[in-house]
């Protein structure tokens, strides 16, 4: 990655460096570059935006995200998408925030060359390099089957000097296009050879015939109806994309977020508890820092009786969002949702949890510190602490006629060594330990190493020692008095 000077970000409430996403900055020092009395210049950026990681809200304010090595929660070691629909949902949710504030810095970059007097005689191609899928099981980045359009549509904008009115194209174009057309565009003279055409003179279709490809060489269909059945698609997940307060309205309760909790029927149970992990921080919130952490993780436990499977996130007296609840135990387990960012105050935000109670009406309950001791078989306390070098990563979950196989590997990829021992839970219940007990080839060419061939896990577990109702099971690799864990969400 290039380093370049420290620039600032006037005007926009950005967090300060090192903290600020650095593709911001290159967005920025794109604009510094641009002025009425410069000569000819090609001004370039490769940006890893929208690209996760996702750590952006809509007005450039960032969030602490829950993945450390994990490319993005939800997303399984074989890079699926889980079978989890809320997750993948959750997905597209950062995605569009992380987006929203690219397409303000590019609008911020146009007013830019605008004011400079530049705009009539500057071409401005704005491209993706490839898209990417939110379908639960599809992959999210590689092309298959039933992901290839998402994969292979990316929006492409040209301007081209002169240029005063706009229009749609709907002739398919490749990325290698890009570079002829502006060769065509401004007149150059040379005796390069292309592999794709200028978009300014071509007419007719042509069949999309992928000229990399990794996992599936199929073209896609060129019929511009199938990007209006994803966009149909990509409104049942977000219904109302109008606003960043629509974004975060998903799910069964959607219609409720950004409305009062004035007026409905709350009820106080002593059987519900929860906690927060990461918004923590909305308590005391200083938007001066650029941090407003609008992605909310926490635990809940539950009464016997309770089963949801969303909850609501109210800050201050409103529904800022909708959480998802994944159980891992019989009485509670996790949950994650989106606030939206415009709901959040400076200083001070009451933050409460509700359930559904199965009649229309909504439990409330106390707010505290809830803690998971996970205990080895020999008795003593595994102490969970962040990845670092020490890696577990699930591959997948395989239902059985028994249970379940979980498939995966533990290394730590710095020092070149296994754990000591595989654990398996269901919250604080323990299903299975034992050492690594499967080879893995690719841990080896990953990291260089034949002292983690056998790095691989395979674990059978049996349904029958799974409580009912439970999603997701913890999967701990233990290295001497450190542990770190990853999850494994259940299918079937």
């Amino acid at each position: 990655t290039p380093v370049g000077a420290a620039v600032e970000v006037p005007g926009l409430p950005v967090p300060p460096d090192p903290q600020r996403a650095d593709w911001v900055n290159w967005v920025q020092r794109l604009i510094n570059g641009i002025d009425e009395d410069m000569p000819p210049t090609v001004s370039y950026a490769h940006l890893q935006a929208p690209h996760v990681p996702w750590i952006l809200n809509p007005s450039g304010t960032q969030y602490v995200r829950p993945e450390e090595y994990t490319e993005v929660e939800g997303v399984e070691g074989d890079g699926r998408w889980g079978p989890n629909t809320d997750a993948a949902v959750l997905g597209f949710q950062r995605h569009l925030y992380q987006l929203g504030f690219l397409d303000r810095l590019i609008g911020r970059l146009l007013d830019h060359i605008e004011a400079t007097g530049t705009w009539d005689d500057t071409m401005i191609v704005v491209v993706a390099d490839h898209g990417a899928s939110f379908v639960p099981g599809e992959h999210r980045r590689w092309p298959y089957d039933d992901n290839r359009d998402d994969l292979y549509r990316v929006p492409l904008f040209i301007k081209y000097p002169g240029q005063t009115t706009g229009e749609t194209v709907d002739t398919p174009a490749f990325g290698t296009d890009v570079l002829p057309t502006i060769v065509d565009a401004l007149d150059i003279d040379t005796d390069w050879e292309f592999d794709g055409v200028s978009l300014a003179t071509l007419t007719s279709d042509r069949p999309h015939e992928p000229l990399r490809w990794c996992c599936n060489g199929n073209g896609v269909s060129t019929d511009i109806e199938v990007l209006f059945e994803q966009v149909e698609r990509n409104h049942v997940w977000v219904p109302d994309q109008t606003s960043w307060l629509g974004v975060a309205a998903v799910g069964p309760y959607a219609e409720m977020v950004g409305g009062s909790i004035d007026g409905l029927d709350i009820g106080f149970t002593p059987d519900l508890s929860w906690s927060l992990e990461l918004g923590k921080g909305l308590g005391d919130v200083r938007l001066s820092s650029g941090m407003v952490q609008t992605l909310v993780t926490g635990r809940l436990e539950l009464g016997d009786d309770m089963e949801p499977d969303d909850a609501l996130v109210v800050l201050n007296d409103v529904v800022a969002g909708v959480a998802y609840f994944t159980r891992d135990s019989a009485t509670g387990g996790s949950f994650t949702g989106l606030v939206a960012e415009e709901l959040v105050r400076d200083g001070a935000n009451d933050v409460q949890l509700l359930v559904p109670d199965g009649t229309g009406g909504w439990l409330a309950g106390e707010s505290s510190e809830i803690t998971v001791e996970l205990v080895a078989d020999d008795g003593h306390v595994l102490e969970i602490g962040a990845e670092g070098s020490r890696r577990v990563q699930v591959d997948g979950v395989t239902a059985t006629d028994t249970g379940w196989e979980l498939k995966g590997w533990a290394a730590d990829v710095t020092r070149k060594v296994t754990p000591e021992t595989i654990y398996v839970f269901a919250g604080t219940d323990l299903l299975y330990s034992g050492p690594p007990n499967a080879e893995n080839k690719n841990v080896v060419r990953w990291f260089e190493s034949e002292d983690l061939l056998e790095s691989g896990f395979r674990i059978d577990v049996s349904g029958a020692d799974v409580p009912e109702g439970v999603d997701q099971l913890l999967v701990v690799a233990e290295f001497g008095d450190v542990a770190v864990s990853d999850h494994a969400t259940l299918n079937g």
